[in-house]
């Protein structure tokens, strides 16, 4: 009896893909299923991709709070509106302050008003004594003395307009010396005024210092912001 002997070699026998693709026919098949399931997964991606995501459940207190902010925006933009008019009207207080109380004096400058001032008043001017400086809580002050010499009316007339000038002058003693009437001034008395004044600055330190410091830094953020 003759037996035939067959060997299998395992490294040419057909895998399981093959077997499934080994007609052209089941090739066209399996490429048509794979085609339609990527366009239909295209589909929902397109039409709707919050499907994809996970759903985030809120608890009531955030849906409260969510409901309650949305229903407060209109007061909130109203209160935005009103601190941003307060920021306006402080900062235009700030920069007529800043006109009026300087950070420092320029002396030679206000040597020329005061001379010009009592060169109106027909005085004959002496000095300016810058004297010394004090700091304070709300501002600085700068101790100066004004000597000149001219009739008493004309006197008076200065020191009223000290406190019209551009910047603040506060006069705190008044020394009047009488002089004896000279050859050309028989007609009218004169006297020699030793003036003791106080001129304030903003200066480092003190309120007005810092107050001028804040309104310029605050500008300044202001201004970069959108």
């Amino acid at each position: 009896m003759k037996q035939t002997l067959t060997y299998t070699n395992p490294a040419v026998d057909p895998s399981p893909l093959d077997r499934i693709l080994k007609t052209p026919a089941r090739c066209h098949l399996v490429g048509a299923t794979a085609m339609s399931l990527l366009m239909a997964v295209s589909v929902v991606c397109w039409a709707s991709p919050e499907s994809l995501l996970p759903r985030r459940h809120h608890s009531v207190d955030e849906i409260h709070r969510a409901t309650r902010l949305i229903s407060q925006a209109r007061q909130h933009r109203e209160s935005l509106k009103l601190a941003k008019a307060d920021f306006a009207d402080v900062a235009a207080r700030a920069d007529a302050i800043r006109q009026w109380l300087p950070e420092e004096i320029d002396w030679q400058q206000r040597r020329q008003s005061l001379r010009r001032l009592a060169s109106e008043y027909d005085l004959q001017w002496f000095r300016l004594d810058p004297g010394t400086f004090e700091t304070r809580d709300r501002v600085g002050i700068w101790k100066a003395k004004i000597e000149l010499h001219g009739s008493f009316p004309n006197v008076t007339r200065f020191i009223c307009r000290l406190h019209q000038m551009p910047h603040p002058i506060w006069c705190d003693e008044t020394r009047i010396q009488r002089s004896p009437p000279s050859a050309f001034e028989r007609d009218q008395e004169t006297c020699s005024v030793f003036l003791s004044i106080r001129i304030p600055v903003a200066a480092s330190g003190t309120i007005a210092g810092k107050l001028l410091e804040e309104t310029l830094v605050s500008k300044s953020h202001s201004g970069h912001s959108p």
